[in-house]
């Protein structure tokens, strides 16, 4: 049975978030301190943005394509712990409409889904990458 992971950003990036002022491309690093919850792409939980929350841009090591591209993520200010399991859907996925992209080096393919679809969805792109 195939498997699949969807990929936090890596803890090493996280903490040097944390203590930066500015993103990898020279912006400065916004923090925001509302009663609102914003997706970290660290835990990739729903996080409450009463103790902090960051708001950069990033763009992913992999791919180097045009799917690669920087974007806006948000991160908890404070430690969280990385997402690291396997066949589980995160929060931050099973709560809203996403897009998916699976691939290996000749291959690039993408779905969207939405909450319980998502499982499925991850799972028809990890039998075809």
């Amino acid at each position: 049975m195939a498997t699949y992971r969807c990929i936090a950003l890596s803890t090493a990036d996280a903490t040097r978030y944390r203590t930066a002022r500015t993103d990898d491309f020279g912006y400065p690093i916004e923090r925001l301190d509302r009663h609102e919850t914003y997706p970290c792409r660290h835990c990739l939980c729903e996080a409450s943005a009463t103790e902090g929350m960051l708001l950069l841009s990033y763009q992913t090591p992999k791919p180097k394509s045009v799917y690669g591209h920087p974007t806006a993520i948000f991160l908890c200010a404070r430690g969280c712990p990385r997402f690291a399991q396997v066949d589980r859907v995160p929060e931050i996925v099973s709560n809203r409409h996403v897009s998916f992209r699976s691939g290996s080096r000749r291959y690039l393919c993408g779905r969207s889904a939405a909450g319980v679809s998502a499982p499925k969805c991850l799972l028809s792109l990890a039998v075809q990458a």
